[in-house]
């Protein structure tokens, strides 16, 4: 297997710009602890959570490198996005849509019964340039509030990824708000993707409080196929220049298939 055929995806929560967090800047402040963050990991595709439209003024040198693909939830309120980006020069897009975490997933804005929010996954449908594999890649962010909830907008998902994956791999990041071992996560099993975050990684939330409800264990996860030879997988902990890139610490995988 040749390394230079090998790819990064980061899973990264942008921190919605109408947040007020304590050690959190605006993200027009952050953006740039974010760029030197997206320079030194150069990662291939992105998976982030989080994203309003007011922060697409700020993300011009980042989307001169990348394509982004994923509409919205169509909230009323905090209207965020779980979009992919993807690296212009060496992904073709073939196919891609935002679907919705609810009975209905393909009506916009739709949502679960006490879901704070409609909940979202996105997914693209995409061609290696370099190996001239197909690949298809999902992105998620489930409810914060209730266990309930995420059970069945995650029973949503797993139909989802079985239905619309397909090529010669399959990976999905996000931020699922909830542990390895709770009955959300663990429905994802359905999938046959292994989880590369394990709880070794402790939190992937900065914060304290955030930390301690999820008792010092990892909500933010990257899975992939079985066919996937993993070589690094990082959470990604430190300031630039002073910043945090968001409130989240990002997590980060390179891998190869196995028959690159």
């Amino acid at each position: 297997m040749s390394n230079n055929h090998a790819f990064k995806i980061m899973s990264l929560n942008l921190l919605t710009s109408g947040a007020r967090l304590p050690g959190n800047p605006p993200f027009s402040i952050r953006i740039h602890a974010i760029q030197s963050m997206l320079q030194e990991y150069d990662p291939d595709i992105i998976g982030v959570q989080e994203l309003t439209a007011g922060m697409f003024p700020y993300m011009s040198n980042i989307l001169e490198r990348y394509e982004i693909f994923g509409d919205s939830r169509h909230s009323l309120v905090s209207n965020e996005y779980s979009s992919i980006l993807f690296k212009k020069d060496r992904y073709t897009f073939l196919d891609g849509k935002t679907l919705w975490l609810s009975r209905k997933e393909e009506k916009k804005g739709s949502k679960y019964p006490l879901s704070q929010f409609p909940r979202i996954v996105t997914y693209v449908y995409l061609k290696d340039n370099k190996t001239n594999q197909t690949l298809t890649v999902f992105n998620t962010h489930l409810d914060a509030n209730f266990p309930f909830v995420r059970t069945q907008q995650s029973k949503v998902l797993s139909k989802i990824i079985l239905k619309y994956q397909k090529g010669d791999y399959t990976l999905l990041c996000g931020d699922f708000n909830c542990t390895r071992l709770s009955a959300a996560f663990l429905l994802l099993n359905r999938t046959h993707l292994r989880d590369l975050i394990d709880d070794s990684f402790g939190s992937t939330l900065r914060g304290d409080v955030g930390s301690m409800r999820y008792h010092h264990l990892p909500i933010d996860h990257i899975l992939v196929s079985d066919n996937l030879s993993v070589q690094t997988v990082v959470k990604i902990t430190y300031p630039y220049d002073s910043v945090y890139p968001t409130d989240h610490f990002p997590v980060i995988a390179q891998m190869t298939h196995e028959g690159s």
